[in-house]
């Protein structure tokens, strides 16, 4: 298994608004996996997909056990 590139993000539900602001400036070329942990109810995680979907150029997904790991894409759970 090679080296990967991986940025984690966490927060509270009070998260949201700094979390636009961060996710807003990353490039769309963007080498690196990001995931987003929010402690807010489980359903709640449509909301967050939204949120950082609309908030920057990378594609969404909600994270899932086993999923594979992708540069340039965000992964959510809450």
């Amino acid at each position: 298994m090679g080296n990967r590139d991986i940025i984690v993000i966490g927060g509270s539900a009070g998260a949201t608004q700094p979390l636009k602001q961060i996710l807003s400036r990353l490039p769309a070329d963007l080498p690196a996996a990001i995931f987003i942990v929010l402690h807010i109810p489980a359903q709640g995680i449509g909301i967050l997909s939204t949120v950082a979907s609309s908030a920057g150029p990378l594609p969404v997904r909600q994270a899932e056990n086993g999923m594979k790991i992708e540069p340039g894409r965000i992964s959510c759970r809450a």
